[in-house]
């Protein structure tokens, strides 16, 4: 399911931790990230969908994509 915003807007947790349970990842990279976010890091994983595994990319991150 796309995310039905507008262009511009920034999605919030709580539109990811719905979104998270419909589009099938296992495995989502958050990045862009503010400072309320980083420190809430931890409290997020745990709030993500079971069978998603959430990571936060820090600057200069290099992803491989298989």
């Amino acid at each position: 399911s796309a995310m039905r915003h507008p262009c511009g807007r920034h999605s919030t947790w709580d539109d990811w931790k719905v979104e998270l349970t419909t589009i099938g990842a296992r495995h989502v990279l958050l990045t862009h990230l503010n400072a309320e976010v980083r420190a809430a890091a931890e409290r997020l994983v745990g709030e993500a969908p079971e069978g998603v595994k959430l990571s936060f990319a820090d600057d200069g991150l290099r992803v491989a994509v298989k």
